[in-house]
């Protein structure tokens, strides 16, 4: 890494805090605060759910995955676009009928004040669990790079990211995702770009690389047989995005801000399918390409690889020694840009469900605007904070590649999440008991799928992670529809 990289990098950095400032002059209520003043049109908001859903995770997994094993991933798709149809007939004119600020205000009006403060703690843990799991494997790539520290490291970034979105808001956190989006896009396509010049054969060289290596065999038997113990197969993806899709468009404070922030119905819905134009097409077909060019690279040059060198490993190894001077400096910025956009979204959603499901509910003297205002202010850095230490100490053991860790951390806390709107919307005669009694089984049921195999009282076996959500949210519908029938037809005997 030159001088000049780290001049590109620290370019990037100055322009995120520089759109934080100048935001910060327009936050004078809690509604332009947290929801930039209900004001964006349908182009920031899908960018900026691209930049903070696919980020840190995917800008190293999917390259990952697709240089250790197939591109069975881009599967995935498959589920994406029944997913957002659901998301824009049912979960967008459902909250946009609402004049909400947290999605979960509208759980409590369905089934009380102990099912709300449940959905929103379980979103709470659940982004603290996700945004470390990101940041902790970004910042390893960018100290592999850089031969940074990975403690300090982390700090430093996640301070830098804590002050621009506490100074600026949902504003200054959509619109330097847009930033993100495009370094994160262009550092993946430079890497391709340079890997096919250094190829012998270019382009061709790269395809024939992937296809004698069976990258390609996407629906091979292999893939195609039902077993939850396969680690990944064409069903498991595409039923894992489906689930994942609508638990995240359509019941994730994260994602639905975005809706409420949204200046029409209409922009609302826009913004799914931008999203899905610029991140499930394009920046998958980038990813996915970074992966079988850094295959096709380090076959035909094996020794420039460091003996057993893990996947996640190899992306961060081949910038820091054979991108040249300036494209180095582009990936860093991409990684940095995948850290920042994993937390300045992740806090600014969470102060946001702080701020209004429980000090502005719990609060002995209700707070007004200013009050709410200022507490999320100085609740950002405190998350800031804790993401960071998560980060560093508890997230940091290893064990399987990104994409799994990620599914496995976070799956189960998901599900129920999405069970309790699904059963909200579609269960009429569901109440309070049936609400937990859902939460409950999900969770059981996700933990079981998910950590079942490392158990040493009984052996259970290795489930596909790509089975997690979707099991635990099947698990919290049909143990809340089970217990709302139960409740029902012991009140008609009664």
């Amino acid at each position: 890494m030159s001088n000049w990289d780290y001049l590109i990098a620290l370019a990037y950095i100055a322009g995120t805090i520089a759109c934080g400032v100048y935001f910060a002059r327009r936050q004078t209520s809690s509604e332009e605060y947290f929801l930039g003043g209900r004001a964006f049109g349908w182009f920031p908001l899908g960018i900026s759910m691209v930049a903070t859903l696919v980020s840190t995770t995917s800008f190293l997994a999917f390259p990952s995955e697709a240089y250790e094993h197939s591109m069975t991933i881009v599967c995935y798709v498959i589920g994406v676009p029944p997913a957002l149809l659901l998301v824009q007939k049912v979960f967008i004119p459902f909250y946009r009928r609402q004049n909400l600020t947290s999605i979960y205000e509208c759980v409590e009006g369905r089934f009380g004040r102990t099912v709300r403060v449940l959905t929103s703690s379980l979103f709470v843990v659940m982004r603290l669990i996700w945004i470390s799991v990101a940041v902790h494997s970004a910042a390893l790539a960018v100290s592999a790079m850089t031969g940074m520290a990975i403690t300090p490291l982390i700090f430093a970034i996640g301070a830098i990211s804590v002050v621009y979105a506490t100074l600026g808001g949902l504003r200054a956190v959509v619109w330097t995702d847009v930033m993100q989006f495009l370094v994160l896009f262009g550092g993946l396509a430079g890497t391709i770009f340079f890997i096919v010049l250094k190829l012998d054969g270019g382009l061709f060289q790269l395809f024939q690389t992937a296809v004698e290596a069976g990258k390609f065999n996407i629906f091979s038997r292999e893939y195609l047989i039902p077993d939850p113990r396969t680690r990944v197969t064409v069903w498991w993806v595409a039923i894992n995005s489906f689930t994942w899709m609508v638990a995240t468009y359509g019941s994730d404070q994260l994602v639905v801000q975005r809706y409420l922030a949204a200046q029409s119905t209409r922009d609302a819905k826009r913004s799914i399918w931008a999203n899905f134009v610029f991140g499930d097409i394009l920046l998958t077909i980038v990813q996915v390409g970074a992966g079988l060019a850094l295959f096709a690279f380090f076959q035909q040059l094996p020794d420039q690889l460091p003996p057993g060198i893990a996947s996640d490993e190899v992306f961060p190894h081949f910038i820091a020694h054979h991108l040249p001077v300036g494209v180095s400096g582009l990936i860093l910025a991409a990684l940095i840009a995948a850290i920042m956009s994993s937390i300045d979204s992740g806090i600014h959603s969470i102060a946001t469900v702080c701020t209004i499901d429980f000090y502005a509910r719990f609060w002995r003297v209700t707070p007004d605007d200013a009050q709410k205002l200022r507490f999320a202010r100085w609740l950002m850095p405190v998350l800031g904070l804790c993401i960071c230490i998560l980060a560093i100490y508890v997230i940091g053991g290893a064990g399987a590649n990104i994409l799994e860790r990620s599914a496995r951390a976070s799956g189960f806390l998901v599900g129920p999440i999405l069970g309790v709107f699904v059963l909200a919307i579609y269960v009429p005669r569901a109440g309070t008991f049936a609400a937990w009694a859902g939460v409950v089984g999900g969770l059981v049921v996700g933990l079981i799928v998910a950590f079942g195999h490392k158990l040493t009282v009984v052996s259970l076996p290795d489930i596909s992670f790509f089975l997690v959500l979707p099991c635990s949210t099947t698990a919290t519908i049909v143990c809340g529809a089970v217990a709302a029938a139960a409740v029902a037809r012991t009140a008609d005997e009664l």
